[in-house]
């Protein structure tokens, strides 16, 4: 299953204090995870931890309108500290269809963000990051599907499936990997978290019960914990071939 985002402010939240204690002064972190644009002329926000603006101590992650740095439209985009962005080429993020999306970053490189697209690094531009040092301390909760503070023009409106965050570098042929097998690659070293996404039929309700959404990883969430936020979603159809192992 995945999760169907519709409605401005829906979104969820990771708010686990331990797995925020283990981002922090991270040089190098992967985020990975399948996403369904539905349409509009707007940015999407995918995952964020950290307010949506320049300075912000951990990270934006979303499909772009109309980048403002480098130009590209209907793309992908990525920012970290002191807006250091990444950005794919121009019109590669430009249909309704459901895609694979994956960051890299390696603070110190000039060459530090990698942006894959169905298993291709699609990155054209970026800023160097040779003097960024890693992950700083974001007060707020990782939030995946809106942005930090709640926004009237950056949340999404689409699907999000087996979202995943690692505390290392994603190899060209991991990400590969996790596009082509679906779900069924088995690549758990460094993970810190996982959300499948998968535990109600289509069209029931989500309502954030205990248990409903597994999460795979040392850092837990199950749902019921008093420091996440969790609004009802209704999933969306299994995917076209894709099969997801149980956390």
């Amino acid at each position: 299953m995945a999760i169907s985002i519709d409605a401005q402010y829906e979104n969820f939240e990771v708010g686990d204090a331990g797995l925020k204690a283990a981002l922090i002064g991270l040089t190098t972190f992967s985020i990975s995870l399948w996403a369904k644009y539905d349409g509009g002329d707007r940015d999407s926000d995918f995952c964020v931890w950290g307010p949506h603006a320049a300075d912000t101590n951990g990270w934006l992650f979303w499909r772009d309108e109309a980048d403002t740095k480098f130009g590209n439209n209907n793309t992908m985009s990525a920012l970290v500290d002191s807006d250091r962005r990444g950005v794919c080429a121009d019109g590669s993020w430009n249909d309704t269809d459901w895609h694979h999306a994956c960051l890299t970053v390696q603070a110190g490189s000039a060459t530090g963000f990698h942006l894959y697209i169905d298993g291709v690094d699609r990155v054209e531009d970026q800023a160097s990051l040779s003097t960024y040092t890693g992950l700083g301390d974001a007060s707020v909760n990782i939030r995946f599907g809106d942005s930090i503070p709640n926004s009237g023009s950056s949340w999404m409106i689409g699907d999000l499936d087996d979202c995943r965050i690692y505390n290392r570098i994603l190899t060209p042929n991991e990400v590969m990997s996790i596009f082509t097998r679906r779900g069924m690659d088995d690549i758990f070293n460094g993970m810190l978290l996982r959300y499948p996404l998968q535990e109600k039929a289509p069209g029931q309700s989500m309502d954030g019960s205990s248990n409903e959404v597994k999460d795979s990883g040392p850092y837990k969430y199950d749902g019921a914990a008093a420091d996440t936020g969790y609004p009802t979603y209704i999933e969306s159809a299994v995917l076209n071939g894709m099969r997801r192992r149980s956390a």
